[in-house]
């Protein structure tokens, strides 16, 4: 149920209660990987990037195959300004078959490095 209701909270932009629901649903099942990665990505969209990398770890280090959890780790990486670290995951991710993380590496990843040139 908290799942759900973190799910549709953050999909109406409500990230504030899509963490408490997420929160909720990591106390109810600690163990659920897909729980921690969505409560990164809500704390992610509220610019709290040092909690939602946490949760991203924690996700991470109980499904370390999902591409998807090393895009969206690579994404808040970003946003915090961590490039690096975000190019890392990126390329993980990428490996594990993430189309997201492809496509940044392909198209993102050279604009970016155009658009720092003098």
């Amino acid at each position: 149920v908290q799942m759900k209701e973190g799910i549709l909270a953050a999909f109406k932009g409500d990230n504030a209660s899509a963490v408490t629901h997420f929160k909720k649903a990591v106390q109810i099942e600690p163990d659920n990987g897909d729980a921690h990665f969505q409560l990164g990505v809500a704390l992610g969209e509220m610019g709290r990037y040092a909690e939602a990398l946490k949760a991203m770890d924690r996700a991470l280090s109980l499904d370390p195959e999902r591409g998807t959890f090393y895009y969206a780790r690579g994404r808040i990486h970003l946003l915090a300004g961590a490039r690096e670290k975000a190019l890392r995951d990126f390329r993980r991710a990428a490996a594990l078959g993430d189309a997201d993380a492809k496509a940044y590496l392909e198209h993102g990843a050279r604009e970016g490095a155009e658009a720092s040139r003098p």
